[in-house]
């Protein structure tokens, strides 16, 4: 089934159509089956739409998996998942988020944004309902004791490893290109609070709406403010930080055919990283490849290689491209939603579910490694990949160029 064919069609992946055989007292046969169904909001149109479907992918794979473990271990169990497509956006995000909520749904996977996410956090408190989101980094949205749980590290890891790399760039001034969105600005405050602490200089931002579709007059706001900053420092010394989702792919085309741009490094974030539009235009791949525009997303850990390796050929081959880190952080999404039912008795109340979520996440090792959760149910653990543009003169791809461990505190470039 092809999802993205039709985005707006309701999706039910059913796993097991099982029954189960129990004995009453006078030795007649019943026939029961559990049923659980989990909800999963995902972009799969708009500015999200790339590691949606990544993410698509790996949930999918995941449940494979679950059909093959129920049917051998817990035939009396049928598991379902209602996907519904968000558009990276806010209002449909709730639309389908309440069309979920109607269908008694108590755990959803995502959803993927910040902005999104946010959006929702109010109604899941409220309605007793589980948002385990396998790509929000935005460091507000979660508290402790709320019903959102994240399988990334918050954006302070992501900002922490993005000034150790302009640090050892030898970059002292940056002039950041934001997506004004809450996603963006944490990470803004992140990055620069970190990298200004260090001694250097991070300018004024450019804000951008997400729902700009001309970006000619933001490049040039932000071609100003690089030309007032070549007058005081050197350019080796400066780099553009964009902070976008794939939209940051219209900037990098824009930018390239702008010769001030040229004299500077770029650097991107996690919600560009890997993305696959910029891989087709080769010109502007080219451009990016030029001016080290690095991209950090949480790395894949070397010792859950078992686990991804195989997956990574499977999504690989269904995505024809390579997938996002989020393919995998949706697999174990999956994953622990299914565990968390398991080990609970059936029609379990709201706290029961939510406090087996947590312990499944603190014992659980899938194909991003460990899942274990810090007090607002942020992941724990972080490694970052930074990933930047390789081109051969007739393609383009990503390529794995640096790690950055945020136990070691150590940047390790791979080039």
């Amino acid at each position: 089934m092809n999802l993205f064919l039709k985005p707006t069609t309701l999706i039910c992946c059913s796993l097991v159509l099982l029954l189960m055989q129990s004995c009453t007292k006078e030795n007649t046969t019943q026939i029961s089956s559990r049923q659980i169904l989990v909800g999963a909001l995902i972009p799969i149109s708009g500015a999200g739409s790339s590691p949606g479907a990544a993410g698509f992918e790996g949930l999918q794979l995941a449940m494979n998996e679950i059909q093959t473990h129920l049917q051998q271990y817990n035939p009396s169990w049928r598991f379902d998942v209602q996907v519904e497509d968000t558009e990276t956006d806010t209002l449909v995000a709730l639309s389908k988020y309440n069309k979920l909520k109607a269908n008694g749904i108590k755990i959803i996977i995502g959803p993927y944004s910040s902005a999104v996410l946010k959006s929702l956090k109010p109604h899941a408190d409220r309605d007793g309902i589980l948002l385990i989101s396998p790509a929000s980094v935005a460091s507000s949205i979660t508290l402790e004791g709320d019903n959102v749980f994240r399988l990334l590290p918050n954006v302070t890891s992501q900002g922490e490893a993005m000034t150790a790399l302009l640090i050892d760039d030898q970059i002292e001034v940056i002039i950041p290109l934001v997506r004004n969105d809450i996603w963006g600005s944490e990470l803004l405050e992140a990055t620069t609070q970190q990298f200004s602490a260090a001694g250097f200089t991070a300018d004024l931002a450019v804000f951008y709406d997400p729902a700009t579709v001309d970006f000619s007059g933001i490049v040039e706001e932000l071609s100003i403010k690089l030309e007032n900053q070549l007058t005081q420092t050197e350019a080796s010394k400066i780099g553009i930080y964009m902070l976008s989702y794939g939209e940051g792919y219209e900037f990098v085309k824009a930018a390239k055919e702008l010769p001030l741009f040229t004299e500077v490094k770029w650097y991107g974030s996690s919600a560009f990283a890997e993305d696959q539009r910029i891989i087709t235009d080769y010109a502007t791949a080219v451009f990016a490849s030029e001016h080290q525009l690095w991209c950090p997303s949480f790395g894949l850990d070397p010792e859950a290689a078992p686990i991804w390796k195989p997956l990574m050929q499977q999504m690989e081959a269904n995505l024809n491209r390579k997938p996002e880190i989020f393919a995998f952080t949706s697999y174990d999404a999956t994953w622990l939603s299914a565990k968390t039912y398991l080990e609970v008795q059936h029609q379990a109340g709201f706290e029961i579910l939510k406090e087996n979520f947590v312990l499944q996440a603190n014992q659980y090792f899938g194909a991003t490694g460990w899942t274990s959760l810090n007090a607002a149910g942020d992941r724990n653990l972080a490694a970052y990949d930074f990933w930047g543009l390789e081109t051969d003169g007739n393609s383009a791809k990503w390529k794995n160029k640096a790690i950055y461990n945020n136990i070691t505190k150590k940047l390790t470039r791979l080039d």
